[in-house]
């Protein structure tokens, strides 16, 4: 799996903190596939029952380009198509910055967002901006406990003008394999239920 998708879909439970591959200019191709117990997006609840997710992407230096999916109750099918070049200074500094549209076809609704990303070591800070008045930062971390377990932190601030919201995630990864990885996760969101959930993530 390219790892800058890492950093686009962080807040939606499936994936860990970004991690960015060197800038050589080769092709890759790379799938990802996962099962989780509930879709949990920004602290939202999207699907609480058992949803599949997957995707694909391409990448070429630091630039990269894919799409995402998976299932919304409210919304029917849900589709990320994204692109944007990101890449390292030094040994600890990253950076990303992308575009990505959401698609619903069943909904026939698109909604549009920008990001930016900088990164030092284990901490990744990322800002979101949306549509109608719509924006979103978050500050994650990601630790190592050992060879095959990571613990990541997320928190995150959500705005839409007349409301807004913090959300708070913790998740425990265990990494079968070079391909395979399950997880359990914590989240919270302000004013609404907490969720405690659980996944398998295969990345070829």
């Amino acid at each position: 799996m390219n790892k800058k998708l890492q950093g686009l879909l962080l807040s939606c439970g499936l994936l860990a903190s970004p991690v960015y591959a060197d800038d050589a200019f080769d092709l890759e191709v790379s799938a990802n596939i996962g099962m989780v117990t509930e879709y949990i997006w920004r602290g939202w609840n999207l699907n609480d029952d058992l949803s599949a997710q997957g995707g694909f992407d391409l990448s070429y230096g630091g630039f990269y380009a894919g799409t995402w999916g998976g299932t919304d109750k409210a919304l029917g099918t849900e589709i990320y198509i994204y692109l944007g070049y990101g890449g390292t200074i030094g040994d600890k500094f990253t950076y990303d910055v992308g575009i990505v549209q959401y698609r619903y076809p069943g909904a026939d609704t698109k909604v549009k967002e920008t990001h930016v990303t900088f990164g030092y070591d284990f901490l990744s800070l990322t800002y979101h901006d949306g549509e109608d008045d719509y924006n979103y930062v978050e500050l994650n971390a990601s630790f190592d406990i050992n060879e095959k377990m990571s613990v990541d932190l997320h928190y995150g601030r959500e705005d839409a003008g007349n409301w807004n919201y913090n959300d708070y995630q913790v998740t425990f990864n265990y990494q079968i394999d070079d391909s395979y990885r399950v997880f359990i996760a914590a989240a919270d969101k302000e004013d609404h239920d907490s969720h405690v959930y659980a996944g398998l993530v295969a990345e070829f």
